[in-house]
């Protein structure tokens, strides 16, 4: 049986334990208060052992939680920059287990989420906080902020994520299938794909960590990372061209047809193939998403093949006779 998520609150007075235990001046008084507040609630008890299981590997871990740790407990006391980075460890050894108690229990998270969009639709959105969530075609996202954190969970498709600066300093997480990524004030989108995931930054940087593993790879301006659950594969550059959806478009470089196909595909309901034997041909273009009949035409036209329509919803692409 799944244990209940430790309360926000409890949570973030064990994390205010752990900084508290990193100065220099720790003394038998301080050491005797934490057993104290552990004993008075079994609560806290558990919330110390979610600590103490993660401490003993702070040592091996990436940022941004080992230098959380290090600003929180070189940073004056009662300081917005000790308050923030309290709050941020809250979310990084906490929030897996809390954020989304209420998805783990619902069977079909995709059609309940918060905000979805169909195949073909896209959907631009102001967050309470005033942080803009554009969602590409067939995408769907769960928002949950509370008082601690600002958290948005992918279920599917992908997202673009403008974040705004928050009065209370929450940190900013999006949470997805393959593990999860904080925002270090910036622009980013995320994708899904049916083996890992893509995240791909335009402004600022964010910290990507892999369902599997408490480590995190620092993805910065100008740079892409796939990951999936148990690590990250290589840095990228960008492709700007990746977010000509935003405009209603799909813009390829020397695509191979297949790709460009699946590309369009999202946006279009039905079936979208070609023939194996022209799979691996290169185009270079811009289709209108909106119109897709029309970019298969324009395809066909410039590649010299030929649409085959088994219905109206089953195209495939295939060489001329």
């Amino acid at each position: 049986m799944k244990a209940e998520p430790i309360a926000p609150e409890i949570a973030q007075r064990a994390v205010e334990w752990l900084v508290e235990l990193q100065g220099s001046s720790v003394d038998e008084s301080t050491h005797q208060a934490l057993r104290l507040w552990r004993e008075s609630d079994p609560e806290h008890e558990r919330a110390w052992q979610r600590i103490e299981a993660f401490h003993g590997r702070f040592a091996s871990l990436d940022s941004p939680t080992r230098q959380t740790l290090s600003v929180a407990a070189q940073a004056p006391a009662h300081s917005p920059a000790r308050r923030q980075a309290i709050r941020t460890l809250a979310v990084l050894l906490f929030a897996s287990g809390t954020a989304w108690s209420l998805r783990e229990h619902t069977p079909w998270p995709s059609w309940t989420a918060d905000l979805r969009t169909g195949t073909g639709e896209r959907r631009r959105t102001v967050l309470a906080d005033g942080s803009v969530l554009q969602l590409n075609s067939g995408s769907a996202v769960d928002v949950r902020y509370d008082l601690t954190q600002r958290c948005l969970f992918l279920h599917e498709g992908e997202i673009l994520v403008e974040t705004a600066p928050d009065a209370a300093e929450r940190p900013f997480l999006v949470q997805c299938r393959d593990g999860w990524a904080q925002a270090l004030g910036t622009r980013f989108s995320l994708r899904l794909w049916p083996d890992d995931s893509l995240l791909a930054v335009y402004q600022g940087a964010v910290a990507v960590h892999p369902a599997l593993q408490q480590a995190a790879r620092r993805v910065s301006s100008g740079e892409q990372l796939r990951f999936d659950r148990e690590g990250w594969g290589e840095l990228a550059a960008v492709r700007p061209a990746d977010l000509a959806w935003l405009q209603g478009m799909l813009v390829a470089d020397g695509m191979r047809l297949a790709d460009l196909l699946v590309e369009l595909q999202r946006h279009r309901p039905g079936r979208l193939t070609c023939a194996e034997a022209v799979a691996d041909l290169r185009v270079s273009g811009t289709y209108p998403l909106e119109d897709t009949d029309r970019a298969i035409e324009t395809l066909a036209s410039t590649l010299g093949l030929r649409p085959r329509y088994f219905t109206r919803y089953w195209v495939s692409l295939e060489p001329n006779a």
